[in-house]
């Protein structure tokens, strides 16, 4: 019961972030792309954060250390750009924030830097 009671006040939270991004719009686009920078390996492990897989993971998936997974986890939490999906034991799952497919973020992510779904190089 508490595990459902924390998931709605997630869920609720998550729901208040995503009314705040969705209020400024393209704007806001085109700072968190400006927020990624060039960092190739932060938008890798962001694409591939899907609510199914754990760091260790997605960073097998990535071919990458978990710690720099890790890394940019944090980071992403930071900007709010991800919530947590799933808990199961000491493992947490992350998925991306709602206000991803409002305002496409992934969509334009991958296409400038060239990778697919998953955060891998498209070939």
């Amino acid at each position: 019961m508490l595990r459902r009671i924390i998931a709605i006040d997630h869920r609720t939270a998550s729901m208040n972030d995503s009314m705040h991004w969705i209020v400024r719009g393209q704007e806001t686009l085109k700072e968190m792309v400006k927020a990624f920078g060039t960092s190739l390996i932060r938008v890798r492990v962001y694409l591939a954060l899907d609510g199914k897989r754990n760091g260790k993971q997605i960073a097998a998936s990535l071919k990458m250390k978990a710690p720099n997974v890790t890394r940019e986890v944090v980071w992403l939490k930071r900007k709010e750009l991800i919530e947590v999906a799933k808990m199961k034991g000491n493992e947490v799952i992350y998925n991306k924030q709602s206000i991803d497919k409002i305002i496409r973020l992934s969509e334009t992510l991958r296409e400038k830097f060239y990778l697919d779904q998953n955060g891998r190089p498209r070939k």
